[in-house]
């Protein structure tokens, strides 16, 4: 079941994303959904509060993050955005250090959810941030998913969402 959440330009950025992997991997048909999740750990703000003073350019993500602090607000795929949209402008050891609770919190919290599409879920595979950028995380995860569940299915549908040994 997709969000009924408007197309947003994060929307059409990931849709770019995914004709591009499916076009280089020969895959019929794969969606990556950022479903809202009922239940998830609230990010700490103590993880955030590094990342202040080294990106104090980025605000807009250092907003998001820190409004992902709210029990409220249940969108993990934000979490992502905003971890990569930081390592992209972190050149300095600096600011690679000060990103390096958030990348252990996001690990330690998401996963991604494989399914056949109007299917039952085949089971998850861990979120590993160890790719450069979104793009690559994409289609590392399109391949993982392939490899581990689903290597004969047509349609296949990634979830990002929250533990749920972690709720």
């Amino acid at each position: 079941m997709r969000s009924k959440t408007p197309p947003n330009r994060r929307g059409l950025f990931f849709s770019f994303l995914l004709r591009t992997g499916l076009r280089r991997n020969k895959i019929v048909s794969m969606s990556l959904d950022f479903r809202t999740s009922k239940t998830k750990p609230t990010l700490p703000r103590q993880v955030i509060a590094p990342l202040c003073q080294p990106f104090s350019r980025q605000a807009d993500q250092i907003l998001d993050l820190y409004e992902m602090t709210q029990p409220s607000v249940r969108k993990p795929g934000r979490c992502l955005r905003c971890f990569y949209d930081l390592l992209s402008s972190s050149a300095t050891p600096q600011k690679m250090a000060a990103l390096s609770p958030l990348r252990e919190w996001i690990e330690e919290n998401l996963e991604i959810a494989v399914s056949e599409q109007d299917a039952h879920e085949a089971g998850t595979i861990p979120v590993r941030l160890e790719q450069p950028d979104l793009e690559s995380f994409c289609e590392s995860a399109m391949l993982r998913a392939r490899e581990t569940y689903l290597s004969q299915a047509r349609n296949v549908l990634l979830e990002i969402r929250y533990k749920l040994e972690a709720a």
